[in-house]
């Protein structure tokens, strides 16, 4: 199985039960996610990419490779992820700037699962996760992608204080994927 279905898998597993469950995910690239994700025929997906627009100095010293690419590069990424979902465009949205802009943008809406995999630094990934939360519908999951520590990323360490601040169980998923579910108040 490829990552990005282990990826995808992980997310769908996770609205099971959910007749048609909305994602929100972060950081699209080429779409590869994007396009398992709507093999689920009910599901509503909303991708959220600066694709090249924004590229703070913290993600660049990341070493995170997408972070350097030029813009030629970033509009060919884009025109493959759009080429990739175009046979679902009645299910998806596209939202073309930060993290921060979309969840402004869609602060009246909630989603089941928001799945953050953008800017893999400590601070970005930290601020992702508090601008989304509130995104989540009670009973949803906010998860993401590479909890790891064999790269110079701080998404396990903005994952664990927030864990910990918000006293949440953390679930861990194939392919480095994290999950904390919103319990009902």
């Amino acid at each position: 199985m490829l990552k990005p279905d282990k990826r995808s898998a992980e997310v769908i597993k996770r609205t099971i039960g959910i007749h048609q469950p909305s994602v929100v995910e972060i950081g699209v690239y080429k779409g590869d996610m994007a396009r398992r994700l709507l093999f689920h025929p009910n599901l509503a997906l909303t991708m959220v990419d600066p694709w090249g627009e924004v590229v703070t100095e913290s993600y660049k010293a990341s070493g995170d490779e997408y972070a350097l690419h030029t813009k030629e590069e970033w509009d060919e990424v884009k025109e493959k992820a759009l080429s990739k979902v175009s046979w679902a465009k009645d299910r998806v949205r596209v939202y073309q700037g930060t993290s921060e802009g979309a969840a402004e943008y869609y602060s009246g809406e909630e989603f089941d699962v928001v799945f953050i995999d953008g800017d893999h630094s400590y601070e970005q990934t930290k601020k992702d996760i508090e601008a989304w939360w509130d995104r989540v519908a009670e009973g949803g999951y906010l998860g993401g992608h590479d909890y790891r520590d064999d790269k110079n990323y701080g998404v396990i360490q903005a994952v664990d204080e927030f864990v910990i601040n918000h006293q949440l169980t953390l679930e861990k998923g194939e392919n480095l994927t994290w999950f904390v579910k919103k319990w009902e108040s």
